[in-house]
């Protein structure tokens, strides 16, 4: 347990302040098949020393599936 109180989640997409940042991109992810699908997307920050970040944005909730 003592490990798990170390531990942190950061809850804000971009830390570095706006103008410190050089760029930033968003990468998504997405595959299926008729029997499941999946995505992901994260957006990486490189600030103007050059330091990278990447943050967890969103993957999407349950939805119901689509019968073409």
């Amino acid at each position: 347990m003592e490990t798990l109180e170390s531990i942190r989640v950061p809850r804000a997409l971009m830390v570095t302040p706006r103008d410190l940042v050089r760029h930033s991109v968003l990468h998504v992810f997405g595959d299926a098949s008729e029997a499941a699908y999946g995505a992901v997307a994260y957006l990486m920050t490189e600030s103007l020393d050059r330091a990278k970040e990447v943050r967890f944005c969103l993957t999407p909730a349950r939805q119901e599936q689509k019968h073409i």
